[in-house]
């Protein structure tokens, strides 16, 4: 079956990354002299109003800011030549003799998206000297600009640019081969070679997850390959094929697997004790009966809901079911001496309303029984919803195994009861189901802004001031000139000073790493361009108590929006940081504007974001337990692409049957 919009059918990649509503073909990067590539291109049609060029060193951009981004230019005033000599404010250059990968992009009018329009690889011809080698080959009767001149010796500079056209495309063949010789070096061969080497591991190029991505796979997967259904294999395989750093754990549900708590495919190890047969009841068979759903199940990772576990009356009296039978060594579940446990289940009636209850029953490591607690809480199930019953105590010393036992009351020959979602977890209470076992993968965002209210969009929560008053203000940070699609906030902080003396603006507490340069900026303006503020990191101990405070250079003021902003080393015994600025009031007591204030562990200031603005696409873009505009920000780049071919691949590389739920913008530990 095909599956539309992530570029595949089946096992078997195809298509090209340009979208044919928006075709900037042809787009073509030919080398104009050495190190630098001159890029040309069609205006695309359709409905777009910013278009971008960006720059990669390891593989087409698949999104609009992954990499350097050469302009951005609203549709009326769009061009179709750039020239790329790497002399971009903060670029390093080009490398002479490498490949660089280039892309259009246009935003779409209807939704504010980026749409690629357009790839093209250009290279960075290296310099070899053979201008010079080729004109010392020739007469010096040629090489003179006056021939028969003995007297003058002056170089016919006419001739040295004319032999520089032949040089030039010489040495880019030359350069070409010997990046074939070298095409072995995975980081640095060409783009187009990465596809083929990939194949032959076994593994298949995916266009949406994009080149550079590609070439940490296949640099890593002889170790993927070893390390595979390890947990270090699944860590890293996360790592190399999606780009995300991550946390992983179990869930709380301690039953040993899915089938004995969710009935996913058999009844798993529970047995009838009396009264009772039992019968994995499939969501397809009748009577229809709707398993339990766990309405705070992430919205991607639903509870299993494929099937329930029938208890059909045998005889009348009381029903009994156990976890292992008479096998608590192989079946049971293990736990630890006075540690509290909770054993929760949902149950539902067929036709009959009865008491449905559980037992903890408590064994030792041999297998014998040391006792069992009371009944817990019982419910009377219905047939129309699902009811919870659980019951709760701590292990017994000596403890090792612990099989959890259910009763249905009253029970009478060919009755029906439903149970589904059945839980052992550590604690005295219970808590929202989860499946046993199930894998818990908390991806890392690429990006972290620390800052709980970074935009003073709605509030000046987590932030204090003194020798000052803080506002809200109806004015805003206006957009970074080098990419002007992107919002970056919506409101401001006006800070009035109280009296001609220091005023210093505070962030909340912040957890931080230590060892770890930090960057922190914010943006501001004040009308007079008077008054000099100073960025500050402050540093505290585990204890919170001030180790150090980290001054970054003074920034004068401006009528308009300037970024000020420092970055600094954690010291080693870091554990938390408050970030801000400060300045001397004058007598005038100006008012200060501030807005958009960005902390991340980073060695670079980097593009503003929060969890609504910022870099790229808003999908990307997420608020910390989604809670607006007064938690930590996280960015993840390519989310969507990268998200959607994890959840399809993650099979692949898990242990048979295991489940497994993504997290994103959880904390991280």
């Amino acid at each position: 079956m095909a599956i539309y919009g992530a570029d595949y059918y089946g096992t078997a990649y195809y298509g090209s990354g340009a979208q044919a509503q928006f075709n900037a073909e042809p787009f073509v990067a030919t080398p104009y002299d050495y190190a630098s590539i001159q890029l040309s291109w069609a205006t695309p049609r359709g409905d777009w109003d910013y278009i971008r060029a960006v720059r990669n060193s390891y593989g087409f951009p698949v999104t609009a800011d992954d990499g350097v981004v050469l302009f951005e230019d609203e549709k009326d005033i769009s061009r179709i030549y750039f020239l790329d000599d790497g002399a971009l404010s903060g670029d390093t250059g080009l490398k002479q003799s490498n490949p660089y990968y280039y892309s259009i992009f246009v935003r779409q009018t209807s939704n504010n998206l980026w749409q690629k329009a357009g790839d093209a690889i250009g290279i960075s011809v290296k310099d070899y000297n053979t201008t010079t080698n080729m004109f010392n080959y020739l007469p010096s009767v040629l090489t003179s600009q006056v021939p028969y001149g003995t007297a003058v010796d002056e170089t016919n500079t006419f001739l040295l640019r004319y032999l520089k056209l032949i040089s030039l495309n010489y040495d880019l063949y030359r350069t070409q081969t010997d990046n074939i010789i070298n095409r072995y070096d995975i980081e640095n061969i060409n783009g187009n070679l990465i596809p083929i080497f990939m194949n032959q591991f076994g593994i298949k190029y995916e266009p949406e997850l994009g080149l550079k991505q590609s070439r940490i796979f296949l640099n890593n997967i002889i170790r993927l390959y070893e390390t595979k259904g390890s947990l270090l294999g699944l860590k890293e395989y996360i790592k190399a094929y999606a780009g995300y750093d991550n946390e992983i754990s179990l869930s709380k549900n301690l039953m040993l697997d899915a089938n004995d708590s969710s009935f996913e495919s058999s009844i798993g190890s529970w047995s009838a004790i009396s009264n009772c047969s039992l019968l994995r009841h499939s969501v397809t068979s009748s009577p229809s009966i709707a398993p339990y759903f766990e309405i705070e199940s992430e919205a991607n990772f639903p509870n299993l809901q494929t099937g329930t576990l029938q208890v059909t009356g045998s005889a009348s009296g009381t029903a009994e079911l156990s976890l292992s039978g008479d096998n608590p060594i192989n079946y049971g579940i293990p736990v630890k001496s006075g540690v509290a446990y909770t054993f929760s289940g949902y149950a539902r009636a067929g036709t009959t309303a009865r008491s449905v209850s559980a037992k903890l029953y408590w064994y030792n490591m041999r297998g014998n029984l040391i006792s069992s607690s009371s009944s817990g809480t019982g419910v009377s199930d219905t047939s129309g919803s699902w009811s919870r019953f659980k019951v709760s105590q701590t292990a017994p010393s000596n403890a090792y195994f612990c099989v959890p036992r259910i009763s249905i009351a009253n029970i009478v020959n060919a009755e029906k009861h439903y149970i589904d979602a059945l839980q052992f977890e550590v604690g005295s209470s219970e808590t929202y189901f989860e499946e046993a076992r199930q894998i818990k993968i908390n991806l890392i965002a690429s990006r972290v802004n620390e800052l709980l209210n970074p935009n003073f969009e709605a509030s000046t929560n987590n932030w204090t001031i003194s020798n000052g008053t803080m506002a809200l203000y109806n004015d805003q940070v206006a957009p970074d000139p080098d990419a002007s699609s992107i919002d970056i906030s919506g409101g401001c902080v006006e800070i009035t000073p109280l009296t001609a003396a220091e005023v210093k603006l505070t962030s909340s507490s912040m957890p931080i790493f230590s060892g770890n340069d930090y960057a922190f900026s914010i943006y501001l303006y004040e009308t007079t361009k008077t008054i000099s503020v100073i960025p500050f990191i402050s540093w505290f101990n585990s204890s919170n108590t001030l180790i150090s405070t980290s001054n970054g250079n003074s920034f004068l003021t401006s009528s308009t929006w300037t970024r000020a902003f420092t970055i600094s080393k954690a010291p080693n015994n870091a554990s938390y940081a408050k970030v801000g600025i400060k300045w001397t009031a004058p007598s005038g007591l100006n008012k200060v504007y501030v807005d958009a204030a960005l902390f991340e562990k980073s060695s670079f200031i980097n593009q503003y974001f929060d969890g609504t603005n910022g870099v790229a696409q808003r999908a990307d873009l997420f608020w910390e337990g989604n809670s607006t505009n007064n938690a930590r920000s996280h960015y993840y780049k390519n989310r969507f692409s990268i998200q959607n071919r994890l959840v399809d691949t993650l099979p692949n590389w898990l242990n048979v049957g295991s489940t497994f739920e993504i997290l994103l913008a959880q904390p991280s530990s």
